[in-house]
């Protein structure tokens, strides 16, 4: 690639919630750019994204991938994120560095909390947001409903630049807003397109919105508004040459109508953000502080080097890799470099400018680029590097803090010895992850953001780092602080649990045979919340949520259903001493336990005191009702369901603020309790 100037860059974020088909809409970008010649897939694990083990195993992103492209003489810098709220550090810390977000949403299933959050996120780091509905090519597509909602959610200034022609599962053409044209795209997945001019009903709605569009950009300088007010309208040029600044002012909240997959309307948002997206002049100055914390700024055309690590990662064979921003001046290999939120010196080894794994050796990089460098020696995740003349730290990233937790057991001393030197470097890839021995226990506790998230953490250990062999297992906290009933004895005997759990998957397995076209659920396989045909059976892949989709299902528990016997249970972790256990069985304490399946919603299941034992029958009758508004203040609760005393909370993400319910009791009248 050639050497690109600050006006000339491109970088942004790719973000959004989880399944929207982020890293597919990335592949799309690499096509038309021709950086591959065929896109990857996330069933065949081979997506330039999503080249980590962890990824290819778990079939989702897991780290935030820098990919780079040419297109229209300019430098792409896409960051795509992984969506899932265990990895949130990757998007919060993509988006401190992008120029704006470019936020995907489902074209099946709307704006969901993913959205709002990043959204939320990237107004904090005042970037402008672009929105790409996708998916558009799946069944039950929505993209006028989804627009209106994206509008009740984010404001009036969103507007389509594109929209479907013929949304579904042959969705190929996109009527272009400013061009008034309709583009009709191969349907080899290349990204070629043939376009001709609007006619008739799409092109008396391409004309009402281009009138809205002018309304819109007018806005974005006094002296374009009183043209407008005077004349009614604005040409062409003058459109075109001010829908950069309404972008960046907020006026406009640009929307594309696109199909990763497919590659349908992607190579339009492509052209789109290389003509009138953000580049960094549009944010030339940042705020920063002396190393006495004496407030400053550092400009893009000061000169004087300052850069911002925003993700380490590392990897055998290569050792330490640092992602990273320049704000001013240039970064050059073999040059000393001052870590100002450390205070050390560090040598620069070799740059790289980025493609997932792919890295292309380069001299230097100028203020405004992204890139990574190999082996420093003490710089992390939020450090700052600057010239030794101009000792500067930039703003770090807030992230938010640890809300479930687990222990990692060693199966020898050996590995024992090893665990500390792998978990320190695996909290430097991820700093919202957490870790400390607790003695008494003899356990090592780790916290972080979510179940998937501690997996990978304890896949990471034995797989990557360090070859330590550990499990994930129960902690030996005081009662209520995260999951309680991961313990041997509570996993093998909570009926109630183990029978709806076998219930829902037999219905879920259901729905795959008929999607696979098959009588016998036998044939399936499942891994990860992803069902398959057994070995030697062909067919694609389908998750646990494509198989539901917006349905909300209804089982009515069946204590007398059929599940695997116990030799068939992998318990995970060590059998230890609980001293919460006893006060759950004769009911002294509130029984709280987490769950929530891969692609799944979360569910919490909640049941307050009483005198009772683990097996058995043994669900009460002391709940006389539940009290749902004291919950309904929290966002994405779906549905709160009652059998008996067991209360169930089901959301659409893990929300350990679920914490106190009122409900009212035979005994005692109204409680609020935990």
């Amino acid at each position: 690639m050639k050497d690109f100037r600050a006006p000339e860059i491109r970088n942004f974020a790719v973000v959004g919630h989880a399944a929207t088909g982020k890293t597919l809409l990335c592949e799309a970008m690499l096509v038309c750019a021709g950086r591959i010649q065929r896109a990857g897939t996330i069933e065949q694990g081979n997506t330039v994204s999503d080249f980590h083990p962890d990824e290819k195993e778990h079939h989702q992103s897991v780290h935030a991938t820098v990919l780079t492209s040419e297109w229209l003489g300019r430098e792409i810098n896409a960051i795509d994120c992984p969506g899932m709220p265990d990895f949130v550090s990757e998007p919060l810390s993509a988006m401190r560095v992008a120029d704006f977000a470019l936020i995907v949403i489902s074209g099946v299933n709307g704006v969901e909390t993913g959205a709002d959050e990043v959204w939320a996120a990237a107004t904090d780091y005042d970037i402008p947001k672009f929105l790409v509905i996708n998916l558009l090519d799946r069944e039950r597509t929505q993209f006028d409903a989804i627009l209106e909602e994206a509008r009740d959610h984010y404001g009036a200034r969103v507007f389509p630049m594109t929209l479907p022609v013929d949304a579904g599962p042959g969705f190929r053409a996109v009527l272009d807003v400013m061009r008034s044209e309709v583009i009709t795209f191969a349907e080899d997945g290349s990204g070629r397109y043939e376009e001709r001019p609007a006619d008739g009903v799409l092109k008396e709605r391409v004309q009402e919105l281009h009138r809205q569009l002018i309304d819109m950009v007018a806005e974005s300088e006094d002296s374009l508004l009183e043209k407008f007010f005077e004349e009614g309208t604005l040409s062409e040029d003058e459109l075109r040459a001010h829908v950069h600044d309404a972008v960046q002012k907020g006026l406009v909240v640009p929307v594309f109508a696109t199909s990763g997959a497919k590659n349908v309307g992607v190579s339009r948002l492509m052209d789109f953000i290389a003509k009138y997206g953000s580049s960094p002049v549009d944010r030339a100055t940042v705020q920063a502080a002396t190393a006495d914390g004496v407030p400053m700024t550092v400009s893009l055309d000061d000169g004087v080097t300052v850069a911002f690590v925003f993700k380490t990662m590392h990897e055998q064979h290569v050792g330490t890799l640092s992602y990273f921003r320049v704000y001013s001046g240039d970064v050059t290999t073999g040059t000393e470099l001052y870590n100002a939120s450390r205070g050390e010196a560090e040598r620069i080894g070799q740059l790289y400018r980025v493609n997932g794994s792919h890295r292309e050796p380069v001299g230097s990089l100028h203020a405004g680029d992204i890139g990574a460098v190999v082996k420093l020696r003490s710089t992390l995740t939020g450090h700052t590097l600057c010239a030794p003349s101009r000792r500067v730290v930039l703003p770090t990233v807030a992230f938010p803090a640890a809300n479930t937790r687990g222990a990692l057991v060693a199966v020898s001393r050996a590995d024992l010895n090893k665990l500390g030197e792998g978990l320190s470097i695996l909290r430097e890839e991820d700093p919202t992850f957490e870790f400390h021995f607790d003695p008494s226990l003899g356990q090592t506790i780790v916290s972080g953001q979510g179940e998937m998230q501690l997996q990978i953490v304890a896949e990471e250990l034995a797989v990557d780092i360090s070859s330590v062999e550990v499990v994930l297992g129960d902690t030996g906290l005081t009662p209520n602080q995260g999951p309680t009933i991961a313990s041997a004895s509570i996993q093998l005997h909570s009926e109630p649990l183990r029978r709806a759990a076998a219930q829902a998957r037999v219905y879920l397995l259901t729905l795959a045979a008929q999607h696979f076209d098959t009588k016998e659920i036998e044939q399936l396989t499942v891994r990860a919340g992803v069902v398959s045909l057994r070995e030697g059976l062909s067919g694609a892949s389908v998750s646990y949520a494509q198989l539901i989709g917006q349905q909300q299902v209804r089982l009515t528990l069946d204590l007398a259903a059929q599940v695997k016997s116990s030799e068939h249970y992998t318990v995970v972790g060590q059998s230890l001493p609980r001293v919460d256990i006893p006060g759950k069985a004769t009911g002294e304490l509130t029984f709280v336990h987490d769950m929530r399946l891969p692609g799944m919603l979360h569910g919490r299941v909640i049941r307050p005191p009483y005198a009772g034992v683990d097996h058995g029958e043994f669900i009460g009758n002391l709940l006389e009702s539940v009290d749902e508004s004291s919950i309904a203040h929290i966002p994405g609760i779906r549905a709160v369901v009652v059998i008996r005393d067991f209360i169930g909370v089901v959301a659409e993400r893990e929300e350990q603020r679920v914490r106190h319910v009122c409900l009212e009791t035979h005994r005692g009248g109204a409680t609020d309790f935990l």
